[in-house]
């Protein structure tokens, strides 16, 4: 059971362990956020977003998820297209998008009771 204890601008912390870039838990596993994925959308957004290609890398990685939390950042400042959302939703995903901190507490609260999901957690704005 993946346990985050806290999570700050620019660092969280994951069973016992400091993380400084973006994560994403996949049920008890954690690995580095693939945001190069992502990175030719940035002068789009001004911002790397998490975009269609990521999500569905992610998603190739973490297989049979029915639930995805999407930290969106300290201050919520990570864009997610609508492509992103309208695949989420016709995927028939269980999604909560919120800013990081309220994010980590939902992944705690899942932690325990369920290991179906995904988490793709931003760290910084």
């Amino acid at each position: 059971m993946v346990k985050i204890t806290d999570t700050g601008f620019g660092y969280i912390v994951v069973d016992d362990k400091k993380y400084d870039e973006d994560i994403v838990i996949c049920r008890d596993k954690v690995f580095k956020r693939p945001k190069h994925l992502s990175k030719k959308y940035r002068e789009i957004y001004r911002h790397t977003p998490l975009s269609i290609d990521e999500l569905k890398y992610i998603l190739e990685l973490c297989r049979d998820i029915k639930i995805i939390v999407i930290g969106k950042g300290q201050n919520g400042a990570l864009p997610i297209p609508d492509e992103v959302l309208d695949f989420l939703d016709k995927g028939g995903y269980k999604v909560y998008i919120d800013i990081t901190p309220k994010a980590v507490d939902y992944v705690n609260g899942l932690s325990s009771k369920n290991n179906e999901y995904l988490a793709i957690l931003h760290i910084t704005c």
